[in-house]
């Protein structure tokens, strides 16, 4: 096909070959040629509606500021989707961090109080771990990782929780040169490096 329009191209520019070019025919080849090359003919754009920002809009008198605080103080639930990235800093007084990678999460939060997370492995949705409070108690279930992770754990919102070291007790983890818990940390960081 490509051919026989190069030919036909070519008799049109050498009028020795054809001796009678029809100005109908001039007209369909360039017609052709600007539907082909696009030549701008179709609009590539299209016009979409951009969002106004979040500025003062309306002048507002005291009645109609106490209506719109109202309408969002009857708001009862909120619903929505979030990124998750958890960090274990147990170690961040010895100089290391394990970063784990972000996870979907699913957060609906209720008033008073109520609070429900999933998380998830991204793409195929199974269930890392789940977290509900009813503002009282909370209640903490962990499906995946190791088995020393995993499990179902609960209390209360208002306990007062001493701040765990890296050796799961109490006391902060042993940093100096020569620590034996600091060189175990190390060798962690090195293998989830890898």
């Amino acid at each position: 096909m490509l051919t026989a329009l190069g030919r036909f191209l070519f008799q049109m520019v050498n009028p020795k070959i054809s001796k009678s070019v029809s100005p109908l025919r001039l007209v369909v080849v360039l017609i052709a040629a600007m539907l082909l090359t696009g030549c701008g003919l179709f609009r590539t754009k299209t016009t979409i509606n951009v969002p106004q920002p979040l500025t003062p809009l309306v002048e507002a008198d005291m009645a109609r500021m106490f209506d719109e605080i109202n309408r969002m103080a009857a708001v009862r639930a909120l619903n929505g989707k979030v990124d998750i990235q958890f960090l274990d800093n147990s170690y961040a007084e010895c100089g290391i961090a394990e970063k784990y990678k972000t996870a979907d999460g699913r957060l609906v939060v209720q008033r008073p109080g109520q609070v429900y997370l999933i998380v998830q492995v991204p793409v195929i949705g199974t269930k890392v771990a789940e977290m509900s409070s009813n503002g009282e108690h909370f209640w903490a279930a962990v499906y995946q990782g190791d088995e020393k992770y995993r499990r179902f754990v609960t209390g209360l919102n208002n306990a007062h929780y001493e701040k765990l070291g890296a050796n799961g007790k109490g006391t902060p983890p042993d940093c100096k040169a020569g620590g034996a818990r600091r060189e175990q940390a190390m060798q962690r960081a090195t293998v989830s490096a890898l």
